[in-house]
């Protein structure tokens, strides 16, 4: 769920993997679920790449309400 595409797709690392893996973290944690739900890696792969996230209106953190 936090690797950067072009993790998942056989490339190279690089830091900008790192931040990808960063902004799924935020994303998770301001929302309350990751950007990507799937239930196989090819379905995740899949998604990913589309590069669509959603941003839902509401927080799921109480605290940043």
């Amino acid at each position: 769920m936090y690797m950067c595409p072009e993790i998942l797709n056989g490339s190279t690392y690089s830091t900008k993997s790192d931040v990808w893996s960063m902004g799924v973290i935020f994303y998770q944690m301001l929302y309350g679920k990751t950007p990507h739900k799937a239930t196989s890696l090819e379905e995740l792969i899949s998604k990913v790449n589309k590069k669509i996230i959603r941003y839902p209106q509401k927080l799921s953190t109480p605290g940043l309400q």
